[in-house]
């Protein structure tokens, strides 16, 4: 975005068509500066950096060369100073926990949680995008995917309704402000339709801590006791589900005294943490993958991976840290 000073700010395309048009007219350089509102000095020396001087004053400019000419300019210039190609010893740094890491950690999480243990600013993470896409092409892997597809929703059943369940704008202030832990958001990752293997996944507000089981159908009573397992010994204070006929047997936990709150109809984005969660599972165990060809090793693993993650929204700390209150080393 540029500045509303033009006296600090480049010329831009369409300042450079209007030099041209105002050279063909014979306009002087102080007339074209009047015109465009710019130091004299800056018309002479864009003459002088993208035209070819002809005779009297005279000089052959195309606008469009000289967009490209200032182009190659600046590209050249962001080279020349970024900092990963004058500091060798931080190059080396940053690309050897890029190729370790890279797999559960963007690179934003890397540099900010490698900031927080040293206590030193070392770079920006567009620099380290910059690097890679500049000298770094076979590289490029370690970046952060950005393309986010769409399929259509599965239809639901208009009929189910959970008239004893209250909704979620009704959340005390501690719970919709994540104030404090303990307070879950309910889910599940399903396969492709006719493998019946599915996840139970669990979130903690604040903290996003996840908690995740494997289970063979979504019947009510499977769902029920695969959540009593992976809540068993921790502080539960209320729980967020969606519309879904399977968390019909969550009705349950209100005699523990918990709490629970559902989503309105066809916005299961209102507990988004949760969805977002089941987002980076899906990173590990795609769409078209069967659940069942995970071991339960294995969705350990991913889980522990995914709670000693660094997060930006956490500060680059991870949901283990908060979860438990902890201050953690992982790059020294």
């Amino acid at each position: 975005m540029q500045s509303n000073n033009k006296e600090i700010t480049h010329l831009s395309q369409e300042e450079r068509e209007k030099i041209s048009k105002m050279l063909v007219l014979w306009k002087s350089y102080r007339a074209i500066w009047r015109e465009l509102g710019r130091p004299h000095s800056t018309i002479s020396k864009e003459l002088k950096r993208n035209s070819t001087y002809l005779w009297f004053d005279k000089y052959d400019y195309s606008p469009g060369k000289a967009q490209e000419k200032y182009k190659g300019r600046r590209e050249k210039a962001n080279k020349r100073h970024c900092k990963l190609i004058k500091d060798e010893h931080l190059r080396k740094v940053i690309i050897w926990l890029m190729e370790r890491y890279w797999e559960y950690l963007w690179p934003d999480e890397i540099i900010h949680r490698l900031e927080i243990e040293i206590k030193e600013k070392l770079i920006w993470t567009s620099t380290i995008y910059r690097y890679f896409r500049w000298y770094g092409k076979r590289n490029e892997k370690y970046l952060r995917y950005k393309w986010f597809g769409y399929r259509e929703r599965w239809k639901k059943w208009s009929w189910w309704k959970y008239k004893d369940i209250a909704y979620i704008e009704e959340r005390e202030y501690e719970n919709e402000n994540r104030l404090e832990v303990w307070h879950w958001e309910c889910d599940t990752i399903v396969n492709p339709k006719g493998i019946k293997w599915w996840l139970v996944t669990l979130v903690d507000r604040k903290s996003r801590y996840i908690l995740m089981m494997k289970v063979k159908d979504l019947k009510w009573e499977t769902i029920y006791w695969a959540m009593k397992y992976l809540l068993y010994g921790k502080e539960v204070k209320s729980l967020t589900i969606d519309n879904w006929v399977e968390f019909s047997e969550i009705r349950r936990f209100k005699k523990e005294w918990i709490k629970i709150y559902r989503c309105h109809a066809y916005s299961s984005w209102q507990k988004w943490s949760n969805e977002r969660d089941n987002w980076l599972v899906r990173k590990k165990i795609p769409k078209k993958c069967n659940i069942n060809d995970y071991s339960d090793e294995e969705i350990r693993e991913i889980m522990n991976r995914l709670n000693h993650k660094p997060r930006k929204i956490l500060g680059y700390k991870s949901a283990y840290e908060i979860y438990n209150n902890q201050d953690l080393k992982y790059f020294s």
